[in-house]
C-alpha cells in the first residue's frame, strides 16, 4: 500500500499510527553544525582546564617556595657574621657562622642550602619559573647585608610574563623583626 510513498513524521492511515523509525539528513546535519559550534565555544574552557590551571598552581606553589626560601635565608643571614659570594655568575652565596658556613647554590631550577658541620645537613628547594639574583653589601672588605630579587617567568601563548617581583634586603645580626623589607 505505501510503496513510493514518502511517509510523514507521524500519520494515521486506516486507524493506526504509522511512525518512522530513523533521522532525516538534514536533522543529522543540524546535530553536527550545533555540536561543532559548541566545541568551538567551549575549547578555551577546555584549554584552561587541561592547561592552565595545572601551571598557575604550579607558579603559586613555586611562590610559596620561595617565600620559604626567603624566610630561612633571612635567619642565616641574621646569625651570620659575614657574607660573600663565590662561584661562577655569583651561583653560591656564602653565610660565614660562628660555628659553621652556610652555602646557598643556585643550579638550574633548583636551589641548594648546604651546612659545612657535623650534621652535614643539606635541603633542596624546587623553584620553576623562578628567577634569584642576590648581590652582596659590603663595607670595607666585610659583607653586612644581602639584597635579593625575585620573579616568576613564564611564558603565556608565546610571551614571557614576569610576575611575584619581589626585592629583600636582610642584615647580618639584625633581629627578625627588622631584618625583613618588601
Amino acid at each position: 500500500k505505501n510503496k513510493g510513498r514518502v511517509e510523514q513524521v507521524c500519520s494515521v492511515q486506516e486507524g493506526k499510527i504509522i511512525m518512522r523509525r530513523g533521522y532525516l539528513l538534514v536533522e543529522m546535519l543540524t546535530v553536527i553544525a550545533i555540536f561543532t559550534s559548541l566545541s568551538i565555544v567551549f575549547a578555551g574552557l577546555f584549554r584552561t582546564l587541561l592547561r592552565d590551571i595545572p601551571k598557575v598552581q604550579k607558579i603559586s606553589q613555586t611562590n610559596t617556595t620561595i617565600r620559604h626560601v626567603l624566610a630561612q635565608i633571612r635567619d642565616d643571614v641574621d646569625s651570620a657574621t659575614g657574607i660573600s659570594l663565590s662561584g661562577d655568575e655569583s651561583k653560591s652565596l656564602l653565610l660565614q657562622e660562628k660555628n659553621c658556613i652556610v652555602r646557598y647554590q643556585l643550579a638550574g631550577n633548583k636551589l641548594f642550602r648546604t651546612v659545612s658541620d657535623n650534621s652535614g645537613e643539606t635541603k633542596i628547594w624546587l623553584l620553576p619559573y623562578a628567577v634569584i639574583d642576590w648581590r652582596v653589601r659590603s663595607k670595607g672588605g666585610r659583607g653586612y647585608g644581602l639584597e635579593i630579587q625575585t620573579v616568576l617567568e613564564h611564558t603565556v601563548d608565546g610571551r614571557r610574563q614576569r610576575n611575584f617581583a619581589g626585592s629583600y634586603i636582610f642584615f647580618t645580626g639584625a633581629p627578625a623583626a627588622t631584618g625583613r623589607t618588601q
